[in-house]
């Protein structure tokens, strides 16, 4: 488990603030609850899971599915999907998947008197695929939304390389091994000040090997 210390919130204390983020423990099939979790928080974890000879479970419990995209490859099954949690600050210290975790993160967010929950873009605005080869590029749409807005983008690959083309740059980026050579790449932009609105996000995703998973798209919490 990797906490990403580094990308502590830099935000206005007056808005959203982005607190850090967690990675999936790969080792353990688990997710971990970051550290200092408080009433309100906004979690969003996005990930990938496997499963021979069939689709694991999207359900992850105490979090509300924001969509998901099954990968089948010759017998093996993947599923690469996103989900939120508003906090109550009882969270404990992990959540057990039952099936084994190939890549993920959990973000944490905070605003003054909490989050009561989060609104998806339209579904044509959130990009859930599938793929082998190499794909097409993806724009994740902004929808001229009012800020605060939060910009998603997460893929794992067999091979272990991550997004090829960011235009503009994600805010906060993190490239990670995800075990048995694979790996993954997560990406994020917090536009939560009046005027800097949200811009669509060009993404190119690299050839993944044997199979792949990309997810992208923009929420807006409430």
């Amino acid at each position: 488990m990797l906490r990403t210390g580094f990308f502590a919130a830099s935000q206005a204390a007056a808005g959203v603030e982005f607190v850090g983020a967690v990675d999936a423990d790969i080792n353990n099939n688990r997710y971990n609850y970051p550290l200092d979790v408080q009433a309100g928080d906004l979690l969003v974890l996005m990930s990938v899971q496997y499963r021979y000879n069939a689709n694991p479970t999207t359900t992850v419990n105490g979090f509300t599915l924001i969509g998901s995209q099954a990968v089948n490859a010759s017998g093996d099954r993947y599923q690469s999907y996103a989900s939120y949690r508003i906090a109550t600050g009882t969270e404990g210290a992990t959540i057990t998947y039952g099936h084994n975790v190939l890549s993920g993160v959990m973000l944490q967010f905070r605003q003054p008197g909490g989050f009561t929950g989060v609104q998806q873009f339209p579904s044509s605005n959130f990009s859930f695929r599938a793929y082998t080869g190499t794909p097409a590029s993806v724009t994740i749409l902004s929808g001229n939304k009012t800020p605060p807005v939060i910009a998603l983008a997460h893929q794992w690959a067999d091979n272990g390389t991550g997004f090829t083309t960011e235009n503009p740059l994600f805010q906060y980026r993190e490239s990670t091994p995800a075990g048995s050579g694979h790996g993954a790449s997560w990406r994020m932009s917090l536009y939560d000040k009046g005027g800097d609105l949200p811009v669509n996000h060009l993404i190119n995703v690299p050839n993944p090997g044997y199979a792949g998973a990309f997810l992208g798209g923009f929420l807006l919490p409430t």
